[in-house]
Order: structure tokens, then sequence, then C-alpha cells
């Protein structure tokens, strides 16, 4: 019986950062694309979105560089027919395992609607790679 103590070959696990959003639901932040709003004219509701970096190096939150659909308020400017309102993303390193947690605030204006938007939140991989990940804003009064 011929028995050998070669090694055998190494395999690597590829370094690279990994973006995953959570949306908060009930009380619980889960893994999804949309964050659902149910509000009352002139009353504000708040929830929140926690971008994770689940790779093996640091990404960077480059920003929010585009959104679709119902009228979203970027940063501080007041923008007087916003239906949501989400702070200033960009420039945010995270390290592997950190997370960020970002409000986004409903603003019904108008009973028995729906707004919607679509913004798209962009990282760079920092291995030469980019990403967008979109999120849906839905709201309902």
């Amino acid at each position: 019986m011929l028995v050998c103590a070669c090694p055998g070959p190494i395999i690597e696990e590829p370094q690279r950062a990994e973006a995953r959003v959570l949306v908060e639901l009930d009380g619980v932040h889960v893994e999804s694309d949309t964050l659902s709003f149910m509000g009352a004219a002139g009353a504000r509701v708040t929830k929140s979105f926690i971008l994770v970096n689940v790779g093996r190096i640091p990404l960077i939150i480059e920003g929010v560089p585009s959104s679709s659909g119902a009228l979203v308020q970027l940063d501080a400017t007041p923008l007087a027919d916003a239906a949501f309102e989400i702070s200033s993303i960009g420039g945010i390193e995270l390290q592997p395992g950190e997370a960020v947690e970002f409000p986004v605030t409903f603003r019904p204006s108008v009973s028995g609607t729906t707004q919607t938007a679509v913004i798209e939140v962009a990282f760079d991989l920092r291995n030469g790679l980019k990403e967008r990940r979109p999120l849906t804003l839905v709201g309902r009064w």
C-alpha cells in the first residue's frame, strides 16, 4: 500500500468586496431591493436601509448617481415636492463585515396614492470593478 503525504492544491478564495442591501421590514432588517412605507398626508414616516460589505476587502460607497420616478431629495437642500428624503450617501469606506445605516423619510402628499422611486447606489469594489444596486422606494397613503 502506497501512502502519499503530498500536499493538495492550494485554493484561495478571491479577494473581493461584496455589497448587500438590507431593508427594514416589521422592525427586522432583511436582504431586499424594496423599502415600503405606509403614511398619512402631512405625516412623515422614516425607515432605514443598511449597506453591508460581506466581502474580504474594503469597498467604497460612491453615492446615488441616479434616481427615477417620484422626486427624491438626496441631501440637505430642501425640495418642496420630494416624496422621499435620504441623507447624503457617498465617500464612505466599509471594511469587511462593516455596515452603515441610512434613514429614508417618506412625505406623503396626496391621499389614496402610491409613490414609487428607484435609486441606484454605486459602489467601488476596489479591484477594478464598479457596481450599482437598485433600491425601490414605495410609499402608500
